[in-house]
């Protein structure tokens, strides 16, 4: 019984042996899944850090974009005087004002103007209307001078129009670039 006993003794020790390899290895490859996950987990964190940032900038620049665009909106640039004369034309018609551009002067200076002489005929109402919604457009616009005086019905023949008033305005252009 003795070399069954022996052999058996010799069997559990290899066999404790084993498990115990077979523990420690286990046990190694859990801790080494474990760094690698905290790796990953942190990876993970930076790149969400980035993604929300960037999408903070994205906003961020959207916002300016608009902001941008009511800047431009309310200057009138030396590359856009086209679209500020159309700007004038546009409020004279949904005022139902004829409106004839006199003159303009291009300020040679920064610190001079953009000024246009505007000559303007119908009612008196359109014509005031017309005034209170040219100074409170985004543009800055400043009526310098402005006088309003009825025709006479010689002057409304020669001229060719049916309207009864007619008014001159020196406007300065304050947000010119």
């Amino acid at each position: 019984m003795t070399k069954k006993f022996a052999k058996s003794l010799v069997i559990v020790i290899l066999l404790n042996g084993f498990l115990a390899a077979g523990w420690f290895l286990f046990f190694n490859k859990v801790k080494s899944s474990q760094a690698r996950s905290a790796q990953l987990q942190k990876e993970i964190s930076e790149s969400e850090n980035r993604i929300e940032s960037v999408n903070v900038l994205k906003k961020t620049l959207e916002e300016l974009e608009t902001e941008r665009q009511a800047i431009e909106k309310a200057v009138v640039a030396e590359n856009d005087l086209v679209g500020f004369i159309e700007f004038l034309e546009s409020l004279a018609r949904k005022n139902d004002v004829d409106l004839a551009i006199g003159s303009a002067f291009l300020p040679q200076k920064k610190e001079e103007a953009l000024s246009f002489n505007l000559n303007l005929a119908g009612s008196f109402a359109a014509l005031a209307r017309f005034n209170i919604l040219l100074e409170n457009s985004p543009f800055g616009i400043n009526v310098e001078t402005s006088q309003i005086r009825k025709m006479s019905p010689d002057e409304k023949k020669t001229k060719k129009t049916s309207k009864d008033w007619e008014a001159v305005f020196k406007i300065n252009i304050l947000n010119y670039l």
